[in-house]
């Protein structure tokens, strides 16, 4: 089912494509395989825009505790509200929260941990690609008030021991910040490439020492 079937409410100067869907599907089919039944999932879905990756990860799983979306930009906070009331029923509505900030200021709650973080971020470098017009845009395709490494090293600071974050990327762009991320951080944490669709490719971060 592609994302004009399910007609989510999205800004007219920036639509989700198809990947967003890949990776919500990669994400629960990996939660359904991978963790006991029954398991209850904490989300956070990161850089969440109207939020379609984290509402349709929640609708593919059974025991969801809670899931948080985190969003720089606040003018999405009305299109994930409207995405939520059609796509979610009242239980799953009463476990969500949306959160305007950047990663510095997100303070849900300091012993909060995520099992499952998702996340179709900016990704593309500024120097390898032409900043356009809009700059909501350009928010939603660059990190342009941070870096990739901040991204990475919120997922570290974030994730359970027990948990695993997915995101998307284009391996040209950002693997060499996942390497030197990699060098930087204790030997207690890898990030590999899961699954590739087209030029973007999932990638899968977890706690090696569980």
């Amino acid at each position: 089912m592609s994302l004009n079937n399910l007609k989510y409410c999205q800004p007219e100067f920036y639509k989700f494509s198809e990947d967003s869907l890949f990776l919500a599907n990669e994400s629960s089919k990996l939660i359904k395989d991978s963790f006991p039944k029954g398991f209850s999932i904490k989300g956070l879905d990161l850089c969440s825009g109207c939020g379609v990756v984290g509402i349709e990860t929640m609708r593919q799983l059974e025991d969801v505790s809670f899931f948080h979306f985190l969003e720089l930009q606040s003018l999405f906070k009305d299109f994930f509200q409207k995405n939520a009331l059609f796509f979610l029923n009242n239980d799953q509505r009463s476990k969500v929260e949306f959160y305007n900030s950047d990663f510095d200021s997100f303070l849900p709650n300091p012993n909060i941990k995520y099992n499952l973080i998702t996340s179709n971020p900016p990704y593309f470098k500024r120097e390898n690609n032409r900043l356009g017009l809009d700059e909501r845009r350009n928010l939603c395709r660059f990190f342009t008030c941070t870096g990739f490494t901040n991204f990475l090293n919120f997922i570290y600071s974030s994730l359970d021991r027990l948990g695993v974050a997915l995101f998307l990327g284009r391996g040209s762009e950002i693997e060499g910040e996942i390497e030197i991320f990699l060098k930087k951080t204790p030997n207690d944490f890898e990030i590999i490439k899961h699954k590739s669709i087209g030029l973007t490719s999932l990638f899968m971060g977890r706690f090696l020492d569980k």
